[in-house]
């Protein structure tokens, strides 16, 4: 799962780069910043793949 992968690496890194073709990818994103509060940087998607960089509180 996209959304865990990231929660993990934000614990190490304070910039993350998580690139998903996972359909729910994008809104676990949002929601897990949202309630951690960290900083969606940017969010995209290109065909099946959804690009965020998000950046630790």
């Amino acid at each position: 799962m996209p959304v865990l992968m990231l929660a993990k690496a934000l614990k190490a890194h304070a910039l993350v780069k998580l690139e998903a073709d996972d359909p729910a990818a994008c809104a676990d994103v949002q929601a897990l910043c949202e309630s951690a509060g960290h900083e969606l940087v940017s969010l995209t998607t290109a065909g099946r793949v959804m690009t965020a960089l998000v950046r630790r509180k």
